[in-house]
């Protein structure tokens, strides 16, 4: 479960950073917001995805007195490029 929701995050990412042209681009994330956009259970779910993806060096989330902003890293389209 954590795993195929983390891969809708990184297509996410992966296809604004498509749409900007920048893969070093930062991307506003709130929880609920993405969660509903991607059709996962709950915020919650979201936030740990979210934090395995981080941990695993997949994405970076800077967190900017409570503004959080993700980036997609090489390491995690590999990871999605890899298990599809």
């Amino acid at each position: 479960m954590i795993k195929d929701n983390s891969k809708k995050i990184i297509q996410y990412l992966l296809d604004q950073a498509i749409s900007c042209g920048d893969l070093e681009a930062l991307f506003l994330v709130q929880y609920d917001t993405l969660a509903k956009e991607l059709c996962l259970e709950n915020e919650k779910l979201c936030r740990v995805c979210c934090q395995y993806l981080n941990r695993l060096g997949y994405i970076n989330i800077i967190d900017n007195d409570g503004v959080r902003l993700a980036r997609l890293t090489p390491k995690g389209i590999d990871f999605l490029e890899s298990n599809h």
